[in-house]
C-alpha cells in the first residue's frame, strides 16, 4: 500500500530505530545469528514500512536495475537499527553471488569491501548510507546471472529426490589417493590425466610442464 511521506528528523529516526531493537541487545559481530531471532515480518522502519517487505523490495529492485527504488528500500532497512543493518548486508552479499555470480565475479569483493567500510564508520553517519547506496547501485548496474545458483538447486533437488547419482571418474583416482598409488599412478599420470585443463589459456607458455613431464618420466623409468 502506498504511504504518504512521513517527515522525521535524524533524532526521531534514531529514537524509532532504537524502539525496534534496544541498543543493549546489539551484537558486536558484523553478521550475527541473533538476526534470526527477530521477527522482521512484524517489525517496521521509522517511516512505518514493514522491514521484511523492504528487504524483499530492495532485492527485487536491484534485480530489475531500478536504482532509485533499490536505494530507497535498502535505506529503510539501514535506518531501522543495527540488527536490521546486519541482516540487510548479509542478504546483499549473498545476492552478489546468487544473482551477479559468474557474470560479475568481482561483485562479492566490491560488496564485502563496502560492508567493511560501512561498519567502520560511526553509527548513524550519513557516509554509511552513501556507502550502502554505492553498493546497491553497483549491484543494480551489474551484469547478472543466476546460473551457478540454479545449477546448485538442480543438483540439490535431484539428489534429495534420488534422481541424481554420478560414477566416480577414473581420472580422479590419482597419486593423492591410496587407490591411485596402489594402481601405480604417479606424476606422469597426474600430468597427463588428472591435471588436464579444459579451456586452458593457450597464450601462456608450457615449457615448465614439458620439463616436469620429461623429469617425471625419467624418475618413473629409474624406479621401474
Amino acid at each position: 500500500m502506498d504511504k504518504a511521506p512521513q517527515q522525521l528528523d535524524r533524532q526521531q529516526e534514531t529514537t524509532l530505530a532504537a524502539q525496534i531493537i534496544p541498543k543493549e541487545k546489539f551484537d558486536s559481530n558484523l553478521i550475527s545469528g541473533a538476526t534470526r531471532g527477530i521477527n522482521w515480518f512484524k517489525s517496521t522502519s521509522p517511516y512505518g514500512y514493514n522491514i521484511a517487505q523492504c528487504v524483499s523490495a530492495a532485492i527485487k529492485e536491484v534485480r530489475r536495475s531500478n536504482e532509485l527504488g533499490a536505494v530507497f528500500w535498502a535505506h529503510q532497512v539501514a535506518i531501522s537499527g543495527i540488527q536490521a543493518e546486519k541482516f540487510l548486508w548479509e542478504l546483499i552479499r549473498v545476492h552478489s553471488i546468487e544473482e551477479c555470480g559468474l557474470a560479475n565475479p568481482l561483485a562479492i569483493t566490491v560488496v564485502s569491501d563496502a560492508m567493511t567500510l560501512y561498519f567502520d564508520l560511526p553509527d548513524r553517519d550519513d557516509r554509511r548510507y552513501a556507502v550502502l547506496a554505492f553498493a546497491i547501485t553497483y549491484l543494480a548496474r551489474s551484469k547478472k546471472t543466476r546460473y551457478s545458483n540454479e545449477l546448485f538447486q538442480q543438483v540439490a533437488y535431484q539428489l534429495r529426490e534420488g534422481n541424481l547419482r554420478l560414477e566416480m571418474p577414473d581420472y580422479a583416482i590419482d597419486l593423492h589417493l591410496p587407490e591411485g598409488r596402489r594402481l601405480g599412478r604417479g606424476l606422469v599420470h597426474y600430468l597427463t590425466e588428472a591435471s588436464v585443463l579444459s579451456d586452458e589459456d593457450s597464450s601462456l607458455p608450457t615449457e615448465p610442464r614439458n620439463w616436469l613431464m620429461n623429469w617425471a618420466r625419467q624418475k618413473e623409468q629409474k624406479g621401474a
